[in-house]
């Protein structure tokens, strides 16, 4: 799935794609691979969760088509630690979890439509 949301993005004139990695050791250990060719690896020689934090404190925005407890943590981060943009899909269990912590979500921005996600995040 990862390809083909990577393929859409520059497809729609994404601008960048930089990649946030954890340390070799931690790659491999988990079996860690990098997908699509980034424009610019940034390694981090972080475990998976340290990675996480790192680029969540440096992104932009975040988008969640959709994820697990990682992504869960990456969104409370955000939301609390950086006061970042968040948008989720309405789909599966992430947005499940979202909407049961009433301070979570009333602030991230909840939709089923990607094109309305993408233009929160530009405003």
């Amino acid at each position: 799935m990862f390809e083909l949301i990577f393929k859409s993005y520059k497809t729609n004139s994404g601008k960048k794609y930089v990649v946030y990695l954890p340390s070799k050791k931690e790659m491999g250990r988990c079996g860690g691979e990098i997908g699509p060719k980034p424009n610019k690896i940034i390694y981090t020689k972080l475990d998976y969760p340290g990675r996480n934090l790192e680029m969540i404190k440096n992104c932009d925005c975040v988008i969640a088509i959709g994820g697990g407890l990682f992504t869960f943590t990456e969104i409370i981060h955000a939301k609390k630690d950086y006061d970042k943009k968040v948008c989720v899909i309405d789909k599966g269990n992430l947005a499940l979890w979202i909407k049961s912590i009433d301070k979570i979500k009333k602030k991230v921005f909840l939709t089923k439509d990607i094109k309305e996600a993408i233009n929160y995040l530009k405003k």
